[in-house]
């Protein structure tokens, strides 16, 4: 019996070495990360001092660029046009004299191209027989961003035209143009420029819808 209790006696003896041993051991490994986040500590306030952060109250106040008005509508197309009084209008600056009514406006319906052709081909006005079909470039020379005048021959305020109210009332939306495209099909094509908005499309020879056309000649 004296054996098995001195037995046991160095059995708890090793027992709580051990326990001891670990305990010290993980007692070292905290002991040493303290440190290591002790001297991060001290250097980043050692790096911070001095400094100082503006706060939003420190910054300067805002100031907005100055204004600027939007664009003031050009009225340049309102002053190049004169009316001749016989159904023509000549345009100062580009020299081209325009019909002041557009087929559609003269005939009241739509013309396809091959109509349209045949159309400036016996147009008479103001004494001129020499009318021709515009080209693409020269429609685009009297379309105006600027302005928005009903004068379609449906007057549909949602579609106002980019065209100036010198011109006849009542006009076409699409204008065609002598500028063909050999596409290999006799039945296509030809551009047209739409003044609602500009748009310089193509078509077939033989569409007909709020197309028409407007006589042009150069001015001796």
């Amino acid at each position: 019996m004296a054996f098995i209790m001195s037995v046991a006696n160095k059995l708890l003896l090793w027992n709580t070495s051990m326990l001891l041993r670990r305990f010290h051991k993980q007692l070292g490994r905290l002991i040493s990360v303290a440190t290591v986040l002790l001297i991060l500590c001290s250097t980043i306030e050692a790096l911070g001092e001095g400094k100082t952060y503006p706060s939003h109250s420190q910054r300067p106040p805002y100031i907005s660029p100055p204004h600027r008005a939007p664009p003031v509508k050009s009225y340049e197309s309102r002053n190049r046009y004169v009316d001749n009084g016989d159904g023509t209008i000549t345009d100062k600056n580009s020299l081209l004299m325009w019909a002041k009514a557009d087929s559609y406006s003269d005939l009241g319906k739509c013309l396809d191209w091959n109509e349209a052709n045949k159309y400036i081909s016996e147009l008479q006005l103001g004494g001129y027989s020499d009318w021709d079909m515009p080209t693409v470039a020269e429609l685009l020379s009297i379309y105006d961003d600027f302005e928005e005048n009903a004068i379609s021959y449906d007057h549909d305020p949602e579609y106002p035209l980019g065209l100036n109210k010198i011109f006849k009332d009542g006009t076409a939306y699409l204008f065609w143009s002598k500028d063909t495209l050999d596409v290999g099909n006799s039945e296509c094509c030809v551009k047209s420029v739409y003044f609602f908005n500009g748009l310089v499309t193509r078509h077939r020879f033989d569409m007909c819808s709020k197309s028409g056309v407007r006589g042009i000649r150069k001015v001796n």
